[in-house]
C-alpha cells in the first residue's frame, strides 16, 4: 500500500511540475492557462504570488522546493493536518512552508538537500 501511494504521489508531483514548467503565465497569457489556474485556486490547490494588481500565478517559472511541497500537500488534501500539527525536522532553513515541509518529511514525502538543509528556495524540475 505504501509503495502504491508513493508512486501515486510521485506521478502527481511530476504532473504538477510539468504543468508549471510548460504553461505560460496564467495571469499574463489569459485563456486556458488562466482558467485552469483560477479553477485550481478556487479549489484551494494553487495560490498566487503578490497581491492586488501584482497578483500572478507565475506559471512561467519553475516552482521552488517550498512551493512544490506545499502544492503536493494541498493536492493530497492534507494541508489542514499539516498546518495544525507540530513537526520535527533536522532542517535549519525552514521558512513560510515549515508546516507543509514538516508534514511531508514526517510522512516520507520529502527529503532535504543535506542532513540539515531543506533548500526550499531552490527550484525544482520535472526530473
Amino acid at each position: 500500500m505504501k509503495c502504491t501511494m508513493k508512486r501515486t504521489v510521485t506521478l502527481l508531483l511530476c504532473l504538477i511540475l510539468l504543468a508549471g514548467l510548460l504553461c505560460p503565465s496564467a495571469r499574463g497569457a489569459g485563456g486556458e492557462a488562466a482558467a485552469a489556474a483560477d479553477r485550481l485556486s478556487a479549489l484551494g490547490l494553487l495560490a498566487g504570488t503578490g497581491t492586488g494588481e501584482d497578483a500572478s500565478y507565475d506559471l512561467d517559472r519553475a516552482p521552488t522546493r517550498n512551493e512544490a511541497v506545499t502544492m503536493l500537500v494541498r493536492f493530497l488534501g492534507r494541508e489542514a493536518e499539516a498546518t495544525s500539527g507540530t513537526w520535527d525536522t533536522p532542517f535549519t532553513d525552514l521558512g513560510w512552508a515549515e508546516d507543509c515541509i514538516g508534514f511531508a518529511y514526517a510522512n516520507g514525502l520529502a527529503k532535504g538537500v543535506s542532513a540539515t538543509a531543506f533548500g526550499g528556495d531552490r527550484t525544482v524540475s520535472a526530473s
